[in-house]
């Protein structure tokens, strides 16, 4: 297992696999509820929208991957990045979602169009995670640098950096 996501509730966990799969389970009993099948290489993170209704992944192939969490059928398969896709994250209101790539790229999604809102570009050697927090702002770590901070909106300006000794 890569990665691993709680939902809002609490009911129910999903993991991301070496396997490409990514599967979510009933958080109280163990039990497997859906396996979702669509990456080519390993799935890399995972992340639940506030609703729970919606799944991201990210993978090894390249590929933003959002899911139905009733169905695990694929709802969008987002491509975008041009390196493996280290992090996702649902922004607290559900209507965006965030990718953290390889290629230095955090790329900002409309879950449910499916479309590339717009792009922010990190570290040249890439970026790690991506997390949103409250006020619409958007944070990425990088495996050699600091960490950025963005307000999530296009034009929105220079990140503040925070180095991690700080």
């Amino acid at each position: 297992v890569n990665a691993v996501a709680v939902s809002a509730d609490g009911r129910r966990l999903a993991t991301a696999g070496v396997d490409g799969m990514v599967r979510v389970w009933d958080a109280m009993d163990g039990r497997e509820l859906l396996t979702c099948r669509g990456h080519s290489a390993a799935a890399t993170s995972v992340s639940f929208s506030p609703d729970g209704t919606r799944l991201a992944s990210g993978g090894q192939d390249r590929t933003v991957r959002v899911w139905d969490t009733a169905t695990g059928t694929p709802v969008h398969v987002l491509k975008g990045h041009a390196a493996e896709v280290r992090g996702v994250a649902f922004a607290m209101e559900g209507t965006r979602l965030a990718s953290a790539g390889a290629d230095g790229k955090v790329k900002l999604w409309d879950p449910e169009a499916g479309l590339d809102v717009f792009t922010l570009q990190t570290h040249p050697r890439g970026a790690t995670g991506v997390v949103f927090g409250a006020g619409g702002l958007v944070a990425a770590t990088t495996a050699f640098g600091p960490i950025m901070v963005w307000e999530a909106a296009p034009n929105a300006g220079r990140a503040t950096t925070f180095d991690h000794d700080d």
